[in-house]
């Protein structure tokens, strides 16, 4: 964590032509590595709206995002859009020293509640008020499999993209590997494989208002009414560790990262695989030989239907110190407007839309598998990731070594579920 006091709770004084008149203004934006073409299409789209405003951008790495950027977001000359990763204590430490500008006006105008959709738009909310906006998605926990291989070994593609049931996957496993092919690959060693699975279990074992409070009970100002000592909670742990015992994961997968592990679904040498809407662009740059199926994993056994889990972490804000604050207001619904989430997001940046208004069409370039995907998120709904809301020191970067620890055999469910409660308690108290 990045110990900084945090200059909040003062209004800013314009020194910048921060009004939204027609003055010169220069507005500094943060931008993502590896984000530079969809951040400087938008600029360059801004200029030409509002020739009166110079966009000026500055790159932050992934590392600096999730960490040393807390300083520079809550200093005095902070920039006036910020990268706000949601999943991280630097969003938590920032809302709770009211470090970030409420964004309720930009999301009231723009209809992002009705645009996110509910699942979504409550789970950037913070004690009911929106202090970002996420412009892009990314869909995961999809099971890769590979129809050759499922046909060879005498195995049914699941109807519908479903696996039925937990007894229906361990089946599928034992066989491939009876066949001599590699089951369901995961990177054990990858940090976040393995609390994966729990984002992909966990809305299926709970209710909606339960799994509501595991995303947000971090919080202080929230009332914990969903304990992690609950048996739904400790249902998933356990059948997670049926997994590992049944072999369902490939031998070793706990000494292997996410590339290790993924390699043999591409060579053809495993039936199945973790992964999400970002591997269909690698699975054009493998040649696979092979044109790879999809399902959702199934749902602890007569619980909730399974949806897929998103991540809508990539989310920009607006530091209280900024000294236009129109003006980023208006750059972030620029963002947001349906023409920039195609031609930015999707045309120039190949990534997804954060929003439900971008047509199916304009999603057409895209490979075929993101648009299959994306047709289910809009068929049957996704589920925001446990891991992917929660800061990332209270979920994933907390309980990822925990369940390794379970898979090899240290730790029980019991106790993990038990140790999970009392770090919520413990985060509770400090308040981040």
């Amino acid at each position: 964590m990045v110990a900084v006091t945090l200059l909040a709770g003062c209004s800013p004084t314009s020194s910048n032509g921060g009004g939204s008149g027609d003055g010169p203004v220069t507005l500094t934006v943060q931008q993502q590595t590896n984000q530079e073409n969809l951040f400087g299409f938008v600029a360059k789209e801004f200029k030409k709206k509002y020739p009166n405003v110079t966009v000026k951008l500055e790159t932050v790495s992934q590392d600096q995002k999730n960490g040393s950027n807390l300083a520079v977001l809550g200093s005095s000359s902070p920039p006036d859009v910020g990268m706000i990763p949601i999943n991280s204590e630097v969003y938590t430490q920032l809302t709770a020293a009211n470090a970030l500008v409420p964004l309720t006006d930009v999301w009231k105008t723009d209809s992002l509640q009705e645009r996110y959709g509910d699942a979504v738009a409550n789970s950037l909310l913070v004690k009911n008020v929106p202090y970002t906006a996420t412009f892009t998605t990314v869909i995961y926990n999809v099971l890769w499999y590979n129809p050759d291989i499922f046909k060879k070994v005498g195995l049914a593609e699941p109807k519908d993209h479903r696996i039925q049931s937990v007894d229906e996957l361990i089946a599928d496993a034992k066989a491939l590997r009876a066949a001599g092919y590699g089951p369901l690959q995961i990177g054990g060693s990858s940090g976040y494989h393995a609390s994966w699975m729990v984002d992909a279990l966990l809305p299926t074992s709970v209710s909606s208002d339960s799994m509501t409070n595991y995303l947000q009970s971090y919080d202080p100002s929230v009332g914990v009414t969903a304990k992690y000592t609950d048996p739904a909670f400790v249902n998933v742990l356990s059948t997670l560790e049926r997994y590992r015992t049944s072999g369902v994961y490939q031998d070793g997968f706990l000494g292997q990262d996410a590339a290790t592990a993924i390699a043999p679904f591409h060579r053809g040498k495993a039936g199945m695989a973790i992964g999400g809407n970002f591997d269909t662009a690698g699975f054009d740059q493998e040649k696979i030989t092979f044109t790879p199926g999809w399902a959702l994993f199934p749902s602890i056994d007569g619980g909730t239907p399974t949806q897929l889990s998103l991540y809508s972490g990539d989310a920009v804000g607006i530091p209280a110190k900024s000294d236009a604050i129109p003006w980023a207001k208006k750059f972030i619904a620029f963002l947001m407007s349906d023409d920039m989430q195609k031609r930015a997001i999707v045309d120039t940046a190949g990534l997804l839309p954060a929003v439900n208004t971008v047509s199916g069409d304009s999603l057409k370039d895209l490979p075929d598998l993101t648009q299959q995907l994306v047709a289910e998120v809009s068929k049957d709904g996704g589920q925001p990731g446990w891991t992917s809301t929660v800061p990332g020191g209270f979920g994933q970067q907390y309980i990822d070594p925990l369940l390794q620890k379970m898979y090899g055999g240290s730790l029980s469910p019991q106790r993990l579920a038990e140790q999970q409660q009392a770090h919520l308690e413990e985060f509770r108290k400090k308040g981040s």
